[in-house]
Parts: structure tokens; C-alpha cells; sequence
């Protein structure tokens, strides 16, 4: 089962962003503080881009910066900008005819997890990168 680290490492992105002000930030810059490598910083950035919350820069003096204040993006914008589809998801597997609960589960899951998506986004919604980056310190 594998877990997807897209929403924190965006967030970690957007707030690096949101710190540097109107200074641009390349994806060397961004990888080392995210630990990771450039290109996955990259991806994250054109998500991101698209979603209309960054804006960058290509070549040697380019870098990314907010499209916006903090204030004015909430950390919803961001997970629905860089997560495709539901996080929470049902078994692709077929169910076992013989069994009960295998027959069903999905159906009852998907609406399950289509709850619990929601309200995360609406929890999500309420909260705001300025937020994030005044509990950094």
C-alpha cells in the first residue's frame, strides 16, 4: 500500500514560496529543503502552476514564486491543485462470490471515503497558508 506524500510536499513548496516573499525560488533551491530531487519539485510546481497558485519563471534567472498572498490561498486550493481523484480509494480486486462482505465492501466504502474526502476539504477550506507559515517560527 503506498501513500501519497503530493499534499505535504506542495504545501512544504508553497510555503517555502510564502516565505521567500517576491523572491523567486528555483527547483534546485526548493529540492534541498524538501529533501528530495528537483524533478518531482518540478511536477509538484506545474500542478501547482496550474492550479493558478504559482507562478514561475524557465532559465537562468527564473524561479517560482506565490501567484498570490497566503493569506488568499486556502490549503484546500492546494490539495485539490497537486491529488488527482480521491485519496482514499476501494480495491480494484474482484469480489469473491461466495462471500458476503466481499460482494459489498466497495459500495459501502465508496461512500464511506466520499465523506470523509469531503469533509477533509471542507476542514481544509477553512484553514490558510498564512496560517501554516506563522506556525513555522
Amino acid at each position: 500500500m503506498t501513500k501519497s506524500t503530493n499534499f505535504a510536499t506542495a504545501l512544504h513548496i508553497m510555503a517555502a514560496l510564502g516565505v521567500s516573499g517576491d523572491t523567486p525560488m528555483t527547483s534546485d533551491i526548493l529540492a534541498r529543503s524538501v529533501q528530495t530531487n528537483p524533478g518531482l519539485i518540478r511536477r509538484v510546481l506545474a500542478k501547482l502552476v496550474r492550479g493558478g497558485l504559482v507562478e514561475s519563471q524557465r532559465g537562468k534567472h527564473g524561479g517560482s514564486t506565490l501567484a498570490r498572498a497566503p493569506s488568499r490561498i486556502t490549503l484546500r486550493e492546494i490539495y485539490e491543485a497537486v491529488n488527482e481523484g480521491q485519496v482514499l480509494r476501494v480495491s480494484g480486486k474482484k469480489p469473491q462470490r461466495e462471500c458476503q462482505v466481499s460482494c459489498n465492501i466497495q459500495n459501502v466504502l465508496c461512500e464511506v471515503f466520499e465523506e470523509a474526502e469531503e469533509a477533509m476539504k471542507q476542514k481544509l477550506g477553512t484553514r490558510r497558508l498564512s496560517g501554516v507559515i506563522s506556525q513555522l517560527g
